[in-house]
């Protein structure tokens, strides 16, 4: 059963990575710095604990999911430690 997560995660991960890059192309420079700026803020609120902050930034789905910041910020703290406290971040094409 774990084997078959797995797979269909990598299937997963390939596909997103293979699409990605084209929704790319069609979005504005303005829009990307846009994206940059939205994503380097969430960042830099999960860097001073600011949860309110941060999950104003999140997506009205994952809003949804998760209800309030202090379940979010649960979240990303035992499941996302490099997005909670990344090392470094860069942004920009590949």
């Amino acid at each position: 059963m774990k084997i078959m997560a797995f797979r269909l995660a990598a299937l997963f991960g390939l596909v997103l990575g293979l699409a990605v890059p084209a929704l790319a192309q069609d979005v504005s420079p303005a829009d990307q710095s846009a994206i940059r700026d939205i994503i380097q803020s969430q960042v830099e609120a999960f860097r001073r604990d600011d949860g309110d902050a941060a999950f104003g930034y999140a997506s009205p789905t994952m809003r949804g999911m998760f209800g309030s910041s202090e379940i979010f910020m649960d979240m990303v703290r035992q499941g996302y430690q490099p997005v909670y406290r990344p090392r470094s971040s860069t942004s920009g094409r590949s």
